[in-house]
């Protein structure tokens, strides 16, 4: 994977790729030529992740979205304000029973419920629940739970 195919997933939703700290303090490492890099030149991602990415969105009645995204392992949610506008993420990979090496995301809302599915590498799969707040805005989560529907 290279940084034109993974920004180019990601920008179809008008979003740049979601981090724990400051997306570049860990991007721009990545990419660094001979960094991070299996001895066939091929890319390791960094924080033990497994190089998958993928976005979904739920868009509401009042023009805004909620987001989930996987991103080398780390789950995020989102949300907007708007067509157009910048999504604001939050890092659910540090909620506790986090399994990691998420590969692949959901989302549903059903108020006042903002549920967050993943599926793991290992076909593991594993929700949240957050809560949607005054507005649109994303409120607490609890803790990711086995949903024990694993693939064969």
């Amino acid at each position: 994977m290279n940084a034109h195919s993974a920004s180019a997933v990601v920008s179809t939703e008008r979003a740049s790729l979601p981090s724990t700290d400051d997306p570049s303090s860990w991007i721009d490492e990545f990419f660094k030529p001979g960094k991070h890099h299996k001895h066939d030149g091929t890319p390791v991602p960094p924080n033990g992740g497994d190089g998958c990415f993928e976005i979904d969105t739920v868009l509401q009645e009042g023009g805004n979205a909620f987001y989930a995204a996987t991103a080398e392992g780390q789950t995020f949610v989102g949300e907007d304000e708007g067509p157009e506008t910048n999504i604001y993420w939050r890092n659910l990979s540090g909620e506790p029973g986090y399994p990691g090496n998420a590969c692949g995301v959901s989302i549903d809302v059903q108020d006042p419920d903002i549920n967050v599915d993943i599926i793991t590498t290992e076909g593991e799969v594993f929700g949240i629940v957050c809560t949607r707040e005054m507005g649109d805005e994303i409120g607490d989560c609890g803790s990711w739970t086995d949903r024990g529907a694993d693939l064969p």
